[in-house]
């Protein structure tokens, strides 16, 4: 091989990856074509789960994998509590922290899809619906680049705090 492809190669290997670290989140409320609807006569409170010590999370990573985007765990439940909140609220529920219902939101895992022309992002969150329920809720969403890595972090994260108020066991909880 000659010089000049030896010395791209050679670069390419001494180039660090790149890190983004998303942080500071502050998602949209959640439009009403994806709100989940119900009617509850009590209060409930939402409690997040967080770690003493944050554990890093890696949600996405380019085909290279020489980008890479980090958040943490406690800002995905941090996130997570925000969402839930609103869509009590949007549903006329009071939020109380001294309530009879509670849901408590734990941050679970995280996964990538690698495809074609998109990144699949996933989290994993599990709840806990009073003593009794416990169940684990997947978020995804799709991306194309990097620059939509913090929308698809909150995208995700609500797309699997929607699918809490659409899960039976949940809903009968806080009805009754």
């Amino acid at each position: 091989m000659n010089r000049r492809i030896w010395l791209s190669m050679l670069v390419l290997l001494l180039v660090p990856a790149c890190a983004h670290y998303e942080k500071d989140f502050k998602p949209e409320p959640v439009a009403q074509e994806f709100l989940p609807k119900f009617q509850l006569s009590s209060d409930v409170a939402v409690v997040g789960v967080f770690q003493d010590a944050p554990t890093e999370v890696q949600f996405m990573a380019d085909a290279m994998n020489m980008h890479k985007w980090y958040t943490d765990d406690n800002e995905l439940v941090s996130i997570a509590v925000m969402v839930t909140k609103d869509i009590l609220m949007q549903n006329k529920v009071a939020v109380n922290e001294n309530a009879p219902k509670v849901l408590k939101i734990s941050f679970a895992n995280s996964e990538q899809d690698m495809g074609m022309w998109s990144v699949g992002i996933n989290f994993r969150f599990q709840v806990q619906a009073g003593d009794e329920i416990t169940k684990e809720f997947q978020g995804s969403q799709n991306v194309v680049s990097g620059y939509q890595a913090h929308w698809a972090v909150e995208a995700a994260v609500s797309d699997a705090m929607i699918k809490v108020f659409q899960d039976p066991d949940i809903l009968n909880y806080l009805k009754n």
